[in-house]
């Protein structure tokens, strides 16, 4: 049996895990919640967000830090529940793009940081950025919503539109991109990169946190060019500047959210250097990169 995703990337209960970037947020906590039972689990965001439907939950609003520690102290006690807690400072009545659907305003980065360190046996699962539904996404300069130094960081970033012209409705904040090109602007190879790595984009939030990885996303098993167009020459970037320039970063995951969850494989940065590959031989094991 493959791996669990709390297991690639080494999550235990008293850690609070932000989720930033665009392209499976939401896919991703609801996927890391059921892998923790629903038990024990703090679902909320440092942004607007929309009700987990997917996941049997209760909504608490709390409008003050004291009520917020007042509600996970009550939900700690109650050990047996298989029940996930939503957390969020208030209901925003104006939303209605769905029939059906709630959304609801986030907490301050500050009270969720000291949360996690105080309930040590909750797990804390966190959208700190919204991207609008597009698989891709810069952000503007007061994204992502973030403590000083959060403790656990997954930076994703959709691969579906790899290769189109950037546009609005393909990708978050286009503007800032095209800013910076005059002529007409395609998701490359370069501008993928940088869209982990660059330092005035979300570069400077994995030099802030305790350890990150990398998401890469709506990765379909055709997409046998993944390897060469993507991977590679980010691995090879790592090669020379993990050890100055983001040693925090401990991995990168690339996944599958087209109809099921799969992880397709993981590279992990070991403390020597050296990378070591997870294959996920359940999915198609045609996708192993023979190079590596």
């Amino acid at each position: 049996m493959p791996e669990k995703l709390r297991a690639l990337w080494n999550l235990k209960r008293g850690e609070a895990v932000w989720v930033i970037g665009a392209g499976g947020k939401t896919s991703t906590l609801n996927q890391l919640a059921r892998e923790f039972s629903y038990h024990q689990v703090v679902y909320t965001a440092t942004t607007a967000f929309l009700r987990p439907y997917q996941l049997p939950h209760r909504v608490v609003t709390t409008p003050s830090k004291k009520s917020l520690y007042n509600e996970l102290s009550a939900y700690r006690n109650r050990r047996g529940e298989r029940e996930v807690l939503v957390v969020a400072s208030e209901k925003i009545d104006y939303y209605r793009q769905k029939e059906g659907k709630t959304k609801f305003k986030g907490l301050p980065p500050d009270w969720l940081d000291y949360a996690g360190q105080r309930f040590s046996d909750l797990i804390f699962l966190i959208e700190a950025d919204g991207a609008a539904n597009h698989s891709c996404k810069v952000p503007a300069d007061w994204e992502p919503a973030l403590p000083e130094k959060p403790e656990v960081l997954l930076l994703v970033q959709g691969f579906s539109n790899f290769g189109s012209r950037v546009h609005k409705g393909n990708f978050h904040r286009s503007s800032i991109v095209m800013e910076e090109n005059s002529d007409t602007c395609y998701l490359n190879q370069e501008l993928f990169l940088r869209l982990f790595t660059d330092i005035d984009w979300y570069g400077s939030c994995l030099n802030s946190s305790e350890r990150s990885y990398f998401l890469l996303t709506q990765v379909s098993y055709n997409r046998k060019d993944l390897v060469r167009t993507i991977l590679a020459p980010l691995l090879q970037d790592f090669a020379w500047k993990r050890e100055k320039t983001w040693p925090e970063v401990k991995g990168i995951t690339v996944i599958n959210y087209r109809k099921v969850l799969k992880w397709l494989y993981h590279i992990e940065f070991r403390k020597d250097g050296r990378q070591c590959w997870k294959i996920n031989h359940s999915y198609r094991p045609k996708l192993i990169p023979g190079s590596y």
